[in-house]
């Protein structure tokens, strides 16, 4: 495991580029989020979300939250979408 600062990201791109090949090699990336933590993982990788799940000790009565950053990537991610999803993202997407 390796803990990079928010120093370290400023000072060194390159920490990025580690960072996208953990995710890339189904690993698991730590990050701060407002005075909390999240955790983030490859949602195409069957390997990564199991293990992530494991780590999250989650079971499927218990999702994890997915970000989807448009209607692009959900289209991507699903066949069809809920009419009563569609309302919600067009209300609220993008979000804060």
């Amino acid at each position: 495991m390796k803990t990079l600062s928010h120093q370290d990201l400023t000072t060194s791109p390159q920490h990025y580029q580690d960072i996208a090949d953990v995710l890339a090699n189904d690993g698991i990336v730590c990050f701060p989020s407002g005075g909390s933590y999240r955790l983030a993982t490859r949602l195409l990788s069957e390997k990564a979300v199991i293990q992530f799940m494991q780590v999250k000790r989650r079971t499927r009565k218990a999702p994890v939250l997915v970000f989807i950053p448009n209607r692009q990537a959900l289209q991507n991610l699903v066949a069809t979408v809920p009419s009563s999803a569609e309302l919600l993202m067009q209300e609220f997407w993008p979000g804060p």
